[in-house]
């Protein structure tokens, strides 16, 4: 009888075979880490991939690492001058951020991230100096009944050019 292998271990893969077996761009996604010849990942990532199906977790994981890379690399694109929003531009997103109206933008208030109960509540702390933060919980896509979050950092969507809301509630979106 064979002990079943620890799912959390982690396997080093050739990047040459894994490229050969047509799996290299999934494998590349779940990598923890990579030198010149090898990935190396979670067993479970690599019979998830081969299967063909990965688990809900890591799948849910794999689309947050995904937004992660899309905003840092939206925000290198910018700080370098690509597809930068001009002041006013940026201005006029963030505005309607602040007066969101499905109520979905956290702000930071005093270095603390809060989800206002009410537009009303929401208008007092913007009023008293609070900032918009994230569209809803940082890196969590939700649907809710007053719109979508997209989970973004506000400051650094609104200033790429080629970023928009989730409901189109931006000037020019």
């Amino acid at each position: 009888m064979t002990t079943p292998a620890d799912p959390h271990r982690l396997v080093r893969v050739s990047i040459a075979k894994a490229a050969a077996a047509g799996r290299l761009a999934a494998y590349e996604r779940v990598a923890v880490r990579r030198n010149e010849t090898h990935l190396i990942l979670p067993l479970a990532a690599i019979e998830a991939v081969r299967a063909g199906r990965p688990p809900g977790t890591l799948r849910r994981l794999l689309r947050g690492v995904a937004d992660a890379g899309g905003g840092a690399a939206s925000m290198i694109k910018t700080r370098l001058g690509i597809d930068r929003a001009s002041d006013a531009k940026f201005q006029a997103r963030l505005d309607v951020c602040r007066a969101c109206p499905g109520n979905l933008a956290q702000l930071t208030v005093a270095r603390k991230h809060v989800t206002p109960p009410t537009p009303q509540r929401r208008d007092e702390l913007i009023a008293a100096g609070a900032e918009v933060h994230t569209c809803g919980p940082m890196l969590r896509q939700q649907k809710k009944d007053t719109g979508k979050s997209c989970g973004c950092v506000l400051r650094e969507k609104a200033r790429d050019l080629k970023q928009h809301c989730p409901n189109r509630w931006w000037p020019g979106d």
